[in-house]
């Protein structure tokens, strides 16, 4: 088997699609696929190659097209520099020259619709929807010959608002590198290496801090935490921060910028809990969502205190992890709180433990595997 992934941008990025990206083909490859990833050549601050940064195999090849950045041009408001990459994606893709007998990948609706249109058996990989129901969309995806969701909530709504046909759709949660995130180290060793307290109890989110992923939901709930519990984020740039603190006045969260993921590692394994505090406001947290976070928080081993949303509880349940109320500050903190009860303590490590052991569910090398039975179809 032959695949050409094919997608519209930045590569690498430090954002998470491409970190996805990137794992699935090496984990195409390592099913014994040979895979090419056609992406465009953009401005990029980022000087590493892909797989030094991502620090993945080199078991796959990059072809990177010529390409205008007009996003990149700053006298040019932003979303007309999308629309015109996003033209000229697809236009220079109509011009490549890709054998038959590859299968094309992708998560870019345009390139799903070029390329079934030019007879190729061409699967889209679908991580979000519009909030209300596109006819264009459902245009592009129509003649594809399947899709890949990351969420049943995804796949119900493909087949209720855009009439897809169920039997060509697989639903394949997000994954997880084992050998980043589950390092052989104590609590206390972590927190000794990050220099953190040994004697207080820690939360932790790590990742962006955009709304819908409920982190404001956190910052209230911290405003009357005691002080024998810290709790801190790890991630986001300056500018996510300052506009966090913006939003969130008062709050007693501790910000810490985004760092490498070997090292967010070691911040999982110095924690008492993590937290996935996502929002139910909107569509995207709700109902899409597979957070990268959530499976990395699986493989530390730590417990987890979720949002309780159904894209959440498709992975998660009451044996491997608490819930409380989304949206619900109150609700979160009382959850927090029980860091004091050494019974709470100890049911919280339990479900851990059922967590850990179910993460092999999730590596990228079984989900590869598992949208092979759709692809082979």
């Amino acid at each position: 088997m032959k695949i050409s992934y094919i997608h519209n941008c930045r590569m690498p990025t430090e954002k998470a699609h491409g970190y996805q990206i990137a794992k699935m083909c090496e984990a195409f490859s390592d099913n014994g696929v040979e895979v090419e990833l056609i992406v465009p050549t953009r401005q990029n601050h980022i000087k590493e190659n892909i797989f030094d940064y991502y620090k993945i195999k080199n078991n796959f090849s990059i072809k990177y097209l010529k390409f205008i950045d007009f996003l990149a041009w700053s006298w040019l408001p932003q979303r007309i520099g999308f629309i015109f990459i996003s033209l000229e994606f697809l236009m220079i893709a109509f011009f490549q020259k890709i054998d038959k007998d590859r299968i094309i990948y992708t998560r870019t609706p345009e390139i799903a619709w070029l390329f079934s249109m030019r007879g190729y058996k061409t699967f889209f990989e679908c991580h979000q929807l519009p909030e209300k129901k596109s006819i264009i969309l459902n245009w592009l995806l129509k003649n594809t010959n399947g899709i890949i969701t990351i969420t049943n909530g995804l796949k119900q709504d493909l087949v209720k608002d855009y009439n897809y046909p169920i039997a060509k759709i697989l639903t394949a949660p997000d994954g997880v590198d084992l050998d980043t995130f589950d390092i052989k180290i104590t609590r206390e060793q972590a927190r000794t290496q990050l220099a953190l307290p040994l004697d207080k109890k820690i939360a932790l989110y790590t990742g962006h801090l955009f709304s819908w992923k409920g982190v404001d939901t956190l910052a209230q709930a911290s405003k009357t935490i005691s002080d024998d519990i810290l709790i801190y984020t790890v991630g986001g740039d300056e500018n996510e921060i300052k506009n966090f603190n913006k939003r969130n006045p008062d709050h007693k969260i501790i910000n810490i910028p985004a760092v490498s993921r070997e090292e967010v590692a070691i911040w999982l394994k110095a924690s008492d809990l993590l937290i996935l505090p996502n929002s139910a406001k909107e569509k995207i947290s709700e109902k899409y969502t597979s957070p990268l976070k959530l499976f990395e928080y699986m493989a530390s081993g730590t417990p987890i205190l979720a949002s309780d949303l159904p894209s959440i509880r498709e992975v998660l349940n009451e044996t491997n992890a608490t819930f409380f109320q989304s949206d619900n500050h109150d609700d979160l903190l009382l959850q927090l709180l029980n860091l004091r009860s050494t019974p709470h303590v100890n049911l919280f490590i339990a479900k851990s433990s059922k967590a850990y052991k179910q993460i092999h569910l999730y590596l990228w090398n079984n989900r590869a595997s598992t949208i092979f039975t759709l692809i082979n179809i």
